[in-house]
């Protein structure tokens, strides 16, 4: 869960004391809040995706409950977050920042992103490719990640 939509820890820290002798209604509601602090999530992959060098693979992730990603940023990045391996943001792609092992190599579908499908296609694989990547979806008040692990088979 993103740490940017929850209330401080003294906050919460308040509210619990004050509820002290009311308990159960305390925890009823801090349930309701945890729960409902996040519209959505971004599910990765829990299978690696095996490929030879020179294929072009798909890296599966979306968002939970299915819904547009069309106005989010939707970066996938590798090892760090400010050199991402493809990056839509503003309705549109952006190369400016993309790692250059990549440029030309990566595209998401505009059509899948309406329902909420993030996957990243690679194309011709590179042994340089294998790893964890993540993938991560920002709509302005809440961000998630997921994350795609590529084995390069023969590496």
């Amino acid at each position: 869960m993103s740490s940017q939509n929850l209330a401080s820890s003294s906050q919460l820290f308040l509210i619990l004391a004050s509820c002290f002798e009311k308990w159960p209604i305390c925890l009823q509601l801090l349930y309701l809040v945890l729960s409902f602090s996040g519209a959505w999530t971004v599910v990765g992959s829990d299978q690696p995706v095996i490929a030879e060098p020179g294929d072009d693979v798909i890296l599966p992730c979306h968002i939970s409950p299915r819904v547009s990603a069309v106005d989010m940023e939707v970066r996938w990045f590798r090892n760090a977050f400010e050199k991402p391996v493809h990056l839509y943001s503003f309705r549109k792609e952006s190369s400016k920042t993309q790692d250059s092992d990549y440029r030309g190599r990566t595209a998401l579908s505009p059509l899948a992103l309406q329902t909420g499908d993030l996957s990243l296609h690679l194309r011709n694989l590179r042994p340089s490719d294998r790893g964890v990547y993540t993938c991560y979806a920002d709509d302005g008040s809440w961000y998630e990640e997921g994350q795609a692990e590529v084995i390069v088979a023969g590496q």
